[in-house]
This record gives structure tokens, C-alpha cells and sequence, in this order.
């Protein structure tokens, strides 16, 4: 505020003058506003009190109207006369429509009734009260057709058929029985609106002033209002379109349905509630803005009974609030009145007050201009007296500082000025101390200097580091290459001798020769679990998990070590109390025993005893295995599992060994969460303890149901050598991700796969389609698995097609003699590697004279490799799928083959003297005749890498050695297929 007003307003007096005028009315207005508030919301609460109770005693005479007419038509449905009259044909109305007319007269006298009618099963009027309706079909109205469908119907509001009277009338319709208790006709009460009108009208104003009463149906539509006639049926809100067609197709309103419907008299609040399923709780009110009297209005609702009618009674707020208001009006005038005569008392004392104050304020003007004589007036005795004095204190207090304040300001001069001496003297320090801080950074850039040299120095250190690995990795590749070559002869003949030899070999020569396999493919593992010491290390270990019985583990790793026991007459002893499942890699978990008992057979003496067991634990499983040797020396203990650690005793420079076993071991029960543990007395043997976690949360990634690693072994296999190029096979499981790992691999080999995820819908493709294979999985969601395969096996038309089941759960041994007869292999899901599943599913489902495809394909194959054993292997493998072999030990000779007479495909060893298969490809693909020759690479080496780097090269498969027949069966078949 500025200018006279704002200093006017600044002054003691307008102050106070305010805070009088303030707390003269607030509290009036404070306290009237309250009032206010409180007697409206009461006021409102009583009037929708009153409105509940008027809507619910209309609702209830709206009800008996409704149920005295019901009860009407239902008792004129069981009249003697009008029962006679429906079940006797047309010939015979005439004789029996006395009887009809009889029954139907009391209430034709109603005044309230227009007419009673007899409706036909055809939907036309048979009988009436009213002339010149007889006849007309009122197939039509929803009355009707409800009432011959067996139904007491009330019907809307609505216009009758004939033009003799439009007023609108309520129908009641009931049906007629026949005597086998069928629909004979329908009795049907028009009876006038003008009584339900009635009802609404006399309740107009019952509420209070201005209160009104409207029905409105299930559609919205105001059928009934107790003030306003215009207002009647016109619909609270557009209909929907099928509910509008509905009502035209009825002829609700006549010929003028559509347009009536059409001319809507907007209200949401009604249309939400009166559409709506459930209206909600009784007499909770609400507020509406009503077209009624354009008003905002109190109104409640309530749901009809006998029909789906919406009642609501409303009431204008100014109606309810105008207690209210007038109460308010009078505080008002009253707090008017208290607040003028509040000002006039406030002003007589203002005026008192205000003579001092200006005094006080002027002695108060003249200290601050430097007057230290000025003194204010202190007569009085009040507060003002009190503050005069006050001041007049504080004039004196300040007159004498002053005085003082001279004397501080000189004696703080001096003081200054010796303060000035010292700072000139910390200058001179602190510039000492400057050149003393630039000494010591000289020195510091000295020692950075230093650091920069170490760090180079270091990195020299990490490139000769990295060198070294990489010549370490390159080791191990050369070392698993010479490895690998005697390896491969020794797995690849033991295997074709098992394959071709079970009928001329005996059994203890067929065991001699499983021995040999399966000592070769272990020998072949613990190269593979050298080079698993550097992925270890490195933390690039790969564990496949699965859900393991870890006495079966055992029993496993007993089986293979009893020829090294038998060799030294040690005894093997299982201890198994019980199951003891564990999540493990099945392979690693075999290696860890084997390494255990291996050591424990090695230092045990002869005649001695080997104990391997398993017991189940809270966490999982503890597998325990205890020697009879001399013992671990306990000084040799803390380094026992360190990589190429061994205690220095006779015993041990005897057995020699890598020193690589116990490191591998620990790393792998490391690996799977587990700790291994060692405890051993002198003279008195060693217990190495292993505890494996049933869910591990360690490092290790599960995995989680059949992945294309899981299952690519096993189904190349048996793709190896397909059925049929392009033949159906027919996957049984609802598991979509089988159907489409499945779908994914054999795909490849020109397979069709279709999937089926019930019994039921299998058996319908397998006799639509006939497929060449069918994989079915033993739980089903329809059917069981085995119903299933019970049904293929016994069609004739069927019975040939081979069966594979493949399952996720363990098999009983009486399953397995079900089985036995009907299928050719049964597998586990992740485990389908197994020979025995592969040789039955050759021996079934493959015919000798398709071994190499179908009569005619025999194809030209040139086998390149340096060592003799080699190529002999490969030479059978490749014949044994009816090929015909040409072989040469060098590139040069291959060459020199290949450029003469093209072969059909070529597997070329990759590591050979003098030129390698790489630079024998590169001259392959620059010839014309050569360069679309498909090649395989068969090699020893298996590092990290080569496989990229060969097919890179431009070669078109890669088989590493030792090979496995079947992945060389599946390569050779797919080149020359395509």
C-alpha cells in the first residue's frame, strides 16, 4: 500500500483499530460459517431420509400394483373355462368360448383394466375383451413371446396395437397349460398406465417444497413423472443401436417408436443409474442437475421389485438449505451490529493511547540524531510508563558508552598495529615454507618418473605373460593333436568291432574289446580334462547340470576302476544308504570319483581295500572315499591340491603321476559349489570327503530343460543315416521347446517335423500323415503316453512305423517289460547319447540296402591323411556306408588324385608335413574342376578356435579326432545329400 492510505495504515492507532475489528467479527463469522455448514449437512441428511422413505413407500404401491395384476392374469390362467377354451382346437372355440368369456369378464369391469385377451401358440389374439382385435398377431411384442415360452411377464410401458385407444397401458401375460404340461396359449391383462400415473402424481411435493417423483425403465426411459407429462417417455440418454432396434421391432411407442426414442431429454446421472445391474446401496443420496426444474436437486433411488424400473424421488438443495440460509443471514446482521460497536469502544482508547506513544517516538527520533539529553515522559504507571522508563535507561546506557567506545577505539588502534608486526613476520614463514613445498614437488616429479618406469616395466611383464599363455595354449594344442592321432585308431576300431563284430565276436572277446573303448574314451577324457585346467583357471569352465542320484554316480566310477583293482587284488567297497540326489555335470562328477578312487587303488597295497560311499545330507549329498595306503604326510597336506604338487616319498615316486588330478578335482567341486576335504594318519590311509549342494547357488548355470547342446549329439545320430530323405517324424510332447529343438535338427537333414501336444491329436496324424519315425513322450495332458503307443503298435497300418520314447521321468523295471516289445529305444530327456539307444534305433528303422542312400547314390570318397592307421579307419567308416574310397597319405598325392578324376567329397587331415590341408584346400578351390568339391576337416586339434578358423578357411564341416562315427556318418551324408 502507498501514498496517504499506506501511511495512515502504518500508524499505531489504524492497527489496532484493525486487530479490534478483527477479533470483534471472525469470531462471528467463524462461528456462523460453522453453523452454517453443520445445519446444511444435517438439513440434507434429514432430507434424504425423508426421500428414502418416500421412494420406498412408492416403490412398495408400485409393487402391489404390479403384483394385484400379476395375480390376476395368473389366476385367469387357471380358470376352468379359459384352460378349456386353450386346449380345444379351433373347431371347437366356438363351443367352448362361453366358458372363455365367462373367466374373462370380472375383469373386463375393472375400470383400470383396457382389455383381457386369449393368445394363441401362433401368437394371434384368439379371444378378447375388445372389439376388432381377434386375429392380429402380436408375435411382435416381447410379452408375448415370453408368455408362450412359458414365463409371467410384466411388460414396459407401452402403445397398443389397435388405433382405437394409443393411451399407453402396462401388460401382465401368464401362459396356459395343456394337460401334458406344454404351453397351450397365453392370457393377456392390457391394463391402463393412468393408476401407475396415479401413484407418481400424489406423491409430487411429499418430500418437501418443490419434490418430485420419476419412474424410469431398464432403458432409461422416464415412463411415469409425478409434475411433468412432457417429460414422459423421453429416454435419459441415447440408446445403444441394438437395444434401439429391439424397441422398434416391439412397436413400443406404435409407428412413432423410432422418432420417440429418438427425442432424448439428456439426464447421465439417471441413465447410469437406472441401466445399471445392481443400483447399490438404498437411500445413499446424490446430488443432479435436474431438467425438471433446472435445479440442482437432492434425489435417491430405489429398484422396483416385480419389474426393472428405477424410482427416484428428488428434492431442490435450495429447498432443504433454506433454514440454513436465513440462520446464516441473521448471524450476520448480528455480527454487523457487535462488530460497529466494537470499533466505537476501540477508538476512545485508541485515542488514550496514541499521545504517549507520539511523545515517546519523538525523544526516540532525537537520540538517533545524536541528542544524548533526550529523555521521554514516565509518569504513568502502565506499560507505556514502563517503556518510557526503559528508554531512558537505555539513553543514559548509551550516552556512557559512548564515552567508552572512544577509549576501546584507541586502545584497539594500538593493538592493530602490533597485530600488523606479527602477520609481516608469518609472511616471511610462509614464504620459507613455499620454497620448501617446490622442493618437495620437484621431488615428487622425480618419483612420478619412477612410477612411469615401473609401469612400463610391468607392462613388458604382462606382454611376456600373455606370450607365455599363448605358448602354453599352443603346447597343449600340439600335445592333444599327438595324443589324439594313437587315440583315434584305438576308439575308432573298438568301436567298428563292437558295431560289425557282435555276431562273430564272444562275449568275453566283446567285453575285452568294451574295455578297450572304454578305457581309450577315459584316457581320451583326461586329455580333455587337461585342457578343461586352463578353461578352469580362466573361469570358462562349461558344466552341463542335471538331477543325479550320486550312489549311482559311484556305482558308475566303480564299474570302470574294478580292472585297475583286480590288477592289485584291491577290493572294492560301495556304501549306499539311501538315495542322495545332487545337481552335477554327470561327466565331471564321474571324472572327480574316478580321480579319487584311481589315487586311492594307486597307493593302496596289494590285498587292500578301497571304500567308496554316499550318504544324503540337509544340503545334499557327502560321497566319501577311504584308502588302506600309507597316507599323506601332514607337512605335504596345505599344497595337496595344488596343480603338479607331489609329496616327496617312495611310494609316490614310485606310482609317478601328472599331479594334475587332486588340482582338477578340487576346481571341479569348486565349480559345482561343493568343498572337498582330506583327513589321513600315517600308516593308516587317506578319506578324501566331497560335499555337493542339491540346488547349488554357486557359480554354475543350470540348465534348464532340452537345448539343442543337450539333445545335437544324440539326434544327429540318429539323423545320421535317415529313413528317407524328406521323411516325416512325428514328435509326441507337450513341450513346444522339444518340438522345436527337434524341428531345428533334423530340419537340416531334409526332415519334415510335426509336432503333437495331446495323444489324441497324435493318433489322428499318424494315421493321416504315416510317418517315417515317431518320438513320444511318456506323460501326456489328454492321454497316457503309453495308450498312445499301445494304439500305433496295434494298428495294421501302423504297427511298422519305429517308436522312440523319450521321457523326462524315471521307469520302473515293469514299464520297461511293457515297452520292450513295442518300441525300439527308450531315452532320457538330456541323455540320449547312449549306444544301445542308437544301435536299436539303426537295427529297426534301417535297411542294409539304404546304408548309403537309396540304390545307385554310391558316391567317390578321397580320404587324405599321413598316418596309415587313419586312413584305414576312415576307409571302413566311409565303405561301411557303401561308398567306394580313394586314399593318398599327402596333399600333393591328393592333389594330383583329385585334379585326374574329381572325387565326390574329400576329408582332408588338416596337420600334415610338408603342405598342410589348408594350403591343399586353397589349390582346390582355384581349379575349375575341383573348386565346388565339398571338403571335411579331420583333425586332431580341438582348441578353442580351430573349428572357426577351418570353416572359415572355406572347408565345409570339421570332425575332430578321435572320431566319432556318428558325427562323421551325419557330415558325409549330408554333403554328398545336397
Amino acid at each position: 500500500m502507498t501514498g496517504a492510505g499506506g501511511r495512515w495504515f502504518s500508524t499505531f492507532g489504524a492497527k489496532l483499530a484493525l486487530l479490534v475489528l478483527c477479533a470483534s467479527t471472525l469470531p462471528v463469522l467463524v462461528s456462523t460459517s460453522i453453523g452454517y455448514a453443520g445445519g446444511k449437512r444435517q438439513l440434507e441428511a434429514e432430507a434424504a431420509e425423508l426421500l428414502g422413505a418416500r421412494a420406498e413407500a412408492l416403490a412398495a404401491e408400485i409393487d402391489a400394483f404390479h403384483a394385484r395384476h400379476q395375480r390376476g392374469a395368473e389366476l385367469l390362467a387357471r380358470a376352468p373355462g379359459v384352460v378349456e377354451f386353450c386346449r380345444s382346437g379351433p373347431a371347437e372355440h366356438q363351443r367352448t368360448g362361453g366358458g372363455a368369456d365367462a373367466a374373462m369378464a370380472p375383469h373386463a369391469g375393472d375400470a383400470t383394466i383396457r382389455s383381457v385377451s386369449i393368445v394363441g401358440a401362433d401368437a394371434t389374439i384368439w379371444r378378447s375383451t375388445e372389439a376388432g382385435v381377434g386375429g392380429v398377431s402380436v408375435s411382435h411384442r416381447d410379452y408375448a413371446r415370453r408368455a408362450l415360452a412359458g414365463h409371467a411377464t410384466i411388460s414396459d410401458l407401452l402403445v397398443p396395437i389397435t388405433p382405437a385407444d394409443l393411451k399407453p397401458v402396462l401388460v401382465y401375460s401368464n401362459p396356459v397349460l395343456a394337460a401334458d404340461g406344454s404351453v397351450a396359449c397365453a392370457v393377456v391383462l392390457a391394463v391402463r398406465a393412468e393408476g401407475l400415473w396415479s401413484a407418481v402424481r400424489a406423491t409430487n411435493g411429499r418430500a418437501g417444497e418443490g419434490s418430485f417423483s420419476m419412474l424410469v425403465d431398464q432403458y432409461g426411459i422416464r415412463i411415469a413423472h409425478s409434475s411433468h407429462d412432457q417429460h414422459l417417455f423421453r429416454a435419459t440418454a441415447p440408446l445403444d443401436p441394438a437395444a434401439r432396434q429391439a424397441l422398434i421391432a416391439d412397436r413400443r411407442f406404435g409407428d412413432r417408436t423410432a422418432h420417440v426414442l429418438d427425442d432424448v431429454l439428456p439426464s447421465p446421472e439417471l441413465a447410469t443409474r437406472s441401466r445399471s445391474p445392481a443400483l447399490g446401496e438404498l437411500g445413499q443420496p446424490f446430488h443432479i442437475l435436474s431438467a425438471t426444474n433446472q435445479q440442482q436437486n437432492v434425489a435417491v433411488a430405489r429398484r422396483t421389485r416385480a419389474a426393472s424400473w428405477t424410482l427416484f424421488v428428488l428434492v431442490p438443495e435450495s429447498s432443504v438449505t433454506a433454514p440454513a440460509r436465513t440462520l446464516f443471514t441473521q448471524a450476520l446482521a448480528t455480527g454487523s451490529l457487535i462488530a460497529a460497536l466494537a470499533l466505537l469502544v476501540g477508538y476512545v482508547f485508541i485515542c488514550a493511547l496514541r499521545r504517549p506513544l507520539r511523545e515517546l517516538a519523538t525523544a526516540t527520533d532525537a537520540l538517533a540524531g545524536g541528542d544524548l539529553s533526550a529523555r521521554a515522559p514516565a509518569e504513568t504507571r502502565d506499560e507505556i510508563g514502563q517503556l518510557g522508563r526503559r528508554f531512558n535507561q537505555m539513553a543514559e546506557a548509551v550516552a556512557g558508552a559512548t564515552e567508552g567506545l572512544e577509549a576501546s577505539v584507541a586502545e584497539r588502534t594500538a593493538e592493530l598495529a602490533a597485530a600488523n608486526a606479527t602477520l609481516e613476520q608469518q609472511k616471511s614463514e610462509l614464504m620459507a615454507q613455499r620454497a620448501e613445498l617446490i622442493a618437495q614437488r620437484e621431488e615428487l616429479l622425480v618419483a612420478q618418473s619412477q612410477l612411469l618406469a615401473q609401469q612400463t616395466d610391468l607392462e613388458n611383464k604382462n606382454r611376456l605373460v600373455e606370450r607365455a599363455t599363448a605358448l602354453k595354449s599352443e603346447f597343449l594344442a600340439n600335445m592333444s593333436h599327438e595324443l589324439r592321432t594313437p587315440l583315434n585308431a584305438i576308439i575308432g576300431f573298438s568301436d567298428l568291432l563292437l558295431t560289425a563284430g557282435v555276431e562273430t565276436l564272444t562275449p568275453k572277446q566283446t567285453e575285452r574289446v568294451r574295455h578297450v573303448l572304454d578305457s581309450g574314451r577315459h584316457l581320451l577324457e583326461l586329455i580333455n580334462d587337461v585342457l578343461d585346467l586352463s578353461k578352469i583357471e580362466a573361469g570358462r569352465l562349461d558344466l552341463e547340470t542335471e538331477d543325479l542320484d550320486a550312489a549311482v554316480a559311484i556305482a558308475e566310477a566303480v564299474q570302470l576302476m574294478r580292472p585297475a583293482a583286480a590288477k592289485k587284488r584291491v577290493t572294492l567297497i560301495e556304501v549306499s544308504a539311501s538315495a542322495a540326489m545332487v545337481r552335477a555335470d554327470r561327466a565331471k562328477l564321474r571324472q572327480v570319483l574316478l580321480n579319487l578312487l584311481s589315487n586311492a587303488v594307486k597307493f593302496s597295497p596289494d590285498g587292500g581295500t578301497v571304500e567308496v560311499g554316499v550318504k544324503a545330507t540337509p544340503a545334499g549329498a557327502e560321497l566319501w572315499v577311504t584308502d588302506s595306503g600309507p597316507g599323506i604326510p601332514e607337512a605335504f597336506l596345505p599344497r595337496l591340491f595344488e596343480p603338479f604338487a607331489q609329496a616327496d616319498s617312495p611310494l609316490v615316486k614310485r606310482h609317478g603321476g601328472t599331479g594334475l588330478g587332486l588340482a582338477i578335482t578340487r576346481r571341479l567341486v569348486d565349480a559345482h559349489g561343493g568343498q572337498i576335504e582330506v583327513s589321513s594318519t600315517t600308516e593308516k590311509g587317506a578319506t578324501f570327503r566331497v560335499r555337493l549342494p542339491r540346488d547349488p547357488s554357486g557359480p554354475i548355470a543350470l540348465r534348464k530343460g532340452l537345448t539343442p547342446r543337450a539333445l545335437g549329439t544324440s539326434i544327429a545320430e540318429l539323423a545320421a543315416a535317415p529313413p528317407a530323405a524328406g521323411g516325416l517324424v512325428l514328435v509326441v510332447d507337450d513341450d513346444a521347446r522339444v518340438v522345436e529343438v527337434l524341428s531345428a535338427l533334423l530340419g537340416a537333414e531334409g526332415f519334415r517335423v510335426e509336432g503333437a501336444v495331446t495323444g489324441r491329436s497324435a493318433l489322428a496324424a499318424a494315421r493321416r500323415e504315416r510317418p517315417t519315425l515317431v518320438i513320444v513322450d511318456l506323460e501326456l495332458p489328454d492321454i497316457p503316453g503309453r495308450e498312445v503307443i499301445a494304439a500305433l503298435h496295434d494298428d495294421p497300418a501302423l504297427s511298422a512305423v519305429p517308436l522312440v520314447v523319450l521321457t523326462g521321468g524315471e521307469l520302473d523295471a515293469e514299464t520297461r517289460r511293457w515297452l520292450k516289445p513295442r518300441v525300439r529305444a527308450v531315452a532320457q530327456k538330456g541323455d540320449l547319447t547312449s549306444g544301445e539307444l542308437l544301435a536299436t534305433v539303426r537295427k529297426h528303422t534301417l535297411h542294409p540296402s539304404t546304408a548309403a542312400g537309396p540304390a545307385g547314390t554310391a558316391r567317390r570318397v578321397l580320404i587324405v591323411d599321413d598316418h596309415d592307421l587313419n586312413r584305414t579307419l576312415a576307409r571302413e567308416l566311409v565303405e561301411g556306408m557303401g561308398h567306394t574310397v580313394l586314399d593318398a597319405d599327402g596333399a600333393d598325392a591328393a592333389l594330383a588324385l583329385a585334379r585326374i578324376d574329381p572325387p565326390d567329397l574329400v576329408l582332408m587331415d588338416l596337420s600334415m608335413p610338408g603342405k598342410d590341408g589348408f594350403q591343399a584346400l586353397a589349390e582346390l578351390r582355384a581349379e575349375p574342376t575341383t573348386a565346388t568339391i565339398p571338403v571335411i576337416a579331420l583333425t586332431a586339434h580341438a582348441m578353442r578356435g580351430d573349428e572357426q578358423a577351418a570353416l572359415a578357411a572355406g572347408f565345409d564341416a570339421y570332425v575332430s579326432k578321435p572320431v566319432d562315427s556318428a558325427a562323421l556318418r551325419k557330415e558325409v551324408a549330408r554333403l554328398l545329400g545336397r
